[in-house]
């Protein structure tokens, strides 16, 4: 009887040890200033996944070096990202999606490349030589992206 309940004791952990690391994946995040190609830290990344509209905040954690973990569940397969200013509900522009400055779009990212090869988003926001000298890249399991503020344009659309 103390055999058969440690046997379903052990089963028991096992499951509980492998949906645990099977429910989220983690992702490595940095977004750097498309003038500077500096890390920028002092933000709230926002979090959607798979197209939908739901947008996920605190599934991002700070490290030290300005970077973020980010964990998402392990049934998503697309992801896209943006950031506040400083914690404010003012919003970065994602220096991806204005290849079309009429009508800029939110590009999605595969999770599974991500976390393969990594990826650096396009930067079509930079007109600085200085960036450009700069070779980013990203290891497996990093997603790199590039962000500017809004000009005052951009601003006054939002009034």
């Amino acid at each position: 009887m103390l055999q058969r309940t440690y046997r379903l004791f052990l089963l028991l952990l096992t499951l509980v040890i492998f949906s645990r690391s099977s429910y989220a994946q983690n992702i490595t995040i940095r977004m750097l200033d498309a003038k500077t190609g500096t890390v920028i830290s002092n933000t709230t990344l926002i979090v959607r996944i798979d197209h939908q509209e739901a947008q996920h905040a605190d599934w991002a954690v700070r490290n030290d070096d300005g970077s973020a973990q980010l964990k998402i569940p392990f049934k998503a397969s697309l992801v896209t990202l943006s950031a506040t200013y400083n914690d404010s509900t003012e919003i970065y522009i994602n220096c991806d999606s204005l290849k079309d400055k009429k009508d800029p779009s939110v590009q999605w990212y595969s999770i599974a490349t991500i976390l393969s090869t990594g990826i650096v988003a396009p930067d079509y926001c930079s007109k600085s030589k200085e960036i450009e000298k700069q070779t980013i890249t990203a290891k497996p399991g990093e997603f790199v992206f590039l962000v500017r503020q809004q000009n005052w344009k951009e601003q006054m659309k939002d009034y």
